[in-house]
């Protein structure tokens, strides 16, 4: 990995994803999981264009987050009926809200259901067959059982 921002150009040539054209892109002040340094998709002007217009929507990010918002309540509730519709211990169903997940196996956690229940429905799914849905009593009991487990050994 690499040690610091100056190890790399600030800007690399790349195809403006607006304007398709050969141009500097400036670096997103992130590193790629190779180690790479990430740019952006967007030249500089496309990428002043862009925002400008996008401030220029009048509560363009109250709306989108309201997008994301009932994105993840369907997904949610997509979620909920793939694993049973009720809690795995003790049949609870009155309230999605109070239904979560957990990973029956800590070490083959990759994200937490509720980070991803924005993305895709596949990688959803995937995180998915590592849990089993629990109440939120149930599941605070189960941790608290693991935990007394842990302090056992």
């Amino acid at each position: 990995m690499r040690e610091s921002k100056r190890d790399f150009p600030m800007y690399k040539n790349r195809i403006c994803k607006l304007c398709w054209e050969n141009k500097p892109c400036k670096w997103a002040s992130c590193f790629l999981t190779s180690g790479e340094p990430a740019y952006k998709t967007r030249c500089d002007k496309c990428h002043n264009e862009y925002k400008r217009s996008v401030m220029k929507r009048p509560k363009s990010k109250e709306m989108n987050n309201a997008r994301v918002r009932k994105y993840q309540r369907e997904n949610k509730l997509k979620a909920v009926k793939y694993k049973g519709d009720k809690c795995e211990y003790c049949w609870y169903n009155k309230s999605i809200a109070a239904l979560s997940f957990h990973h029956i196996n800590p070490e083959e956690k990759e994200y937490y259901p509720w980070q991803i229940l924005d993305w895709w429905w596949d990688k959803v799914k995937k995180e998915l067959d590592k849990c089993i849905m629990l109440c939120a009593n149930c599941h605070m009991e189960e941790h608290e059982r693991l935990r007394n487990l842990s302090y056992n050994n």
